[in-house]
């Protein structure tokens, strides 16, 4: 799940009403067993993902993450570029994934 959270948090005034935000420091996610919660501030973007520790170990998640700020970047770099053309993975990494696959053995 992606989730964008883009709100002013400063002071809304209404006749006879004054509203100020309630600052929360960090936002946990019951929805999905992966979420990228993204929220905007003051000209800044926070990202955080919420995972279930029973499905994805912490080195996949930090995977995710790599993978994400190369998508990121190479958006910034080049705004034209499709996201299919972007390549996350490595050689390496494409082969040993691709040898995993091969060894595993499926149960139909």
């Amino acid at each position: 799940m992606f989730v964008f959270q883009n709100f002013e948090l400063g002071e809304l005034k209404i006749p006879g009403l004054t509203l100020k935000p309630y600052i929360i420091e960090y936002i946990v996610s019951k929805v999905g067993d992966l979420t990228l919660t993204a929220a905007e501030s003051q000209g800044q973007l926070f990202l955080a993902f919420d995972y279930s520790t029973e499905l994805f170990k912490k080195e996949t998640i930090e995977r995710f993450i790599a993978y994400f700020k190369k998508i990121v970047t190479a958006i910034i770099t080049d705004q034209s570029k499709k996201i299919s053309d972007i390549k996350i993975i490595s050689e390496k990494e494409a082969v040993e994934t691709l040898n995993a696959i091969k060894s595993t053995e499926f149960n139909f």
